[in-house]
């Protein structure tokens, strides 16, 4: 008999759900991380001034790797 939908295999790779998994994970953690120093910028006031350093340098990171760094694409 044939395979019935729910067993069938994906149309993409399993490394494609290998990467899928592991860049979900990785943000995660990233989300976490910031979340932590969110609230440690807010807790204690001397961090203050320097809890907007951390997104700022993403924020810097991420217009690197899409401007500089993808410039092949």
């Amino acid at each position: 008999m044939g395979r019935s939908a729910s067993s069938a295999a994906p149309p993409w790779g399993g490394q494609a759900v290998t990467n899928a998994r592991f860049a979900g994970g990785i943000g995660l953690a990233f989300s976490v991380v910031t979340a932590l120093l969110s609230w440690a910028f807010v807790k204690a006031e001397w961090l203050r001034s320097w809890g907007y350093a951390f997104p700022a340098g993403l924020a810097f990171a991420a217009l690197l790797r899409l401007a500089i760094l993808a410039s092949e694409l």
